[in-house]
């Protein structure tokens, strides 16, 4: 991941030689919401207790992601290459219902999460929707709204991250069971397919002020890139059972950047000797 950072700003440096204008940096942070399928399932022990697995479909870790990407923009459209950090994670609930003397006692579930970290390498194209101009206190500003599509690649590194935790529930005094969670990362790389729209505020002079996008992203395969598995003993019955809650890496994503153009730093007036034959600033 910083190897590939370096090679991004090296890249985005050297843009302003190769080309006369429209070469950016877009450096940036967001937040994604996972979105993952599954099904509940429900264990009944022979004492009648119940205990009852199922997955967080939309949930968010709260984790940042932050990235750069290196872009061309014309009048109505751009093309960047980026490397983004992103996780692929699973959300649980686990809880059981406790029969005692004819009474139900729920009691409350124990909510987790956890996953792998990946990196994201992205291509990206976007097109202008929609522009206009405002004015504040007498200053002119511009915003524009964007559509963009972009081809993704997950990509891991070669020891993947481990997460292992349990429960445990004691029923009565003669029906107890025990859960172990393993995380698990069956493959390195899955491509995905995202969507998107973007707002991008600038100042009169060109400068830009901020970036605020929201997309999502879905999984091209059938891949799992993390799973959780759920084996539960139940000692009253000397039973095993093994449920797993899976994740392709799906989410939404709300992303906040920024455009850095080059030659608006690099290209700017040398100053002479005397002021007095400086060329005044409009």
């Amino acid at each position: 991941m910083f190897l590939r950072l370096v090679f991004v700003i090296l890249l985005g440096l050297a843009a302003p030689l190769l080309a006369q204008q429209g070469f950016y940096l877009r450096p940036g942070v967001e937040q994604k919401i996972t979105v993952n399928k599954g099904r509940p399932i429900e264990l009944v022990t022979r004492q009648g207790n119940t205990i009852t697995t199922m997955p967080l479909h939309y949930f968010g870790s709260g984790a940042y992601n932050i990235g750069m990407a290196v872009g061309y923009r014309t009048s109505r459209s751009y093309f960047e290459v980026a490397e983004w950090q992103d996780e692929a994670e699973v959300g649980g609930r686990d809880g059981y219902n406790n029969t005692f003397s004819d009474t139900n006692v729920f009691i409350i579930p124990n909510q987790y999460y956890h996953g792998s970290s990946y990196g994201r390498t992205s291509i990206q194209y976007g097109r202008c929707l929609f522009e206009n101009r405002v004015y504040r206190n007498g200053r002119k500003a511009r915003w524009e709204l964007w559509g963009y599509g972009a081809m993704e690649l997950f990509h891991r590194p070669r020891i993947p991250a481990k997460s292992t935790f349990g429960d445990a529930w004691h029923f009565n005094t003669v029906d107890s069971a025990a859960m172990l969670i393993e995380l698990e990362t069956p493959y390195r790389v899955s491509p995905f397919v995202r969507l998107g729209l973007m707002v991008k505020a600038f100042k009169n002079n060109g400068h830009s002020i901020i970036n605020l996008g929201v997309s999502y992203m879905q999984s091209l395969t059938n891949r799992d890139m993390a799973i959780s598995k759920h084996t539960v003993k139940n000692y009253s019955d000397g039973l095993r059972y093994i449920y797993s809650i899976r994740s392709r890496g799906s989410g939404i994503y709300f992303q906040v950047s920024k455009d850095i153009y080059f030659n608006r730093i690099f290209h700017r007036k040398r100053r002479t000797i005397d002021p007095f034959l400086e060329t005044p600033n409009p």
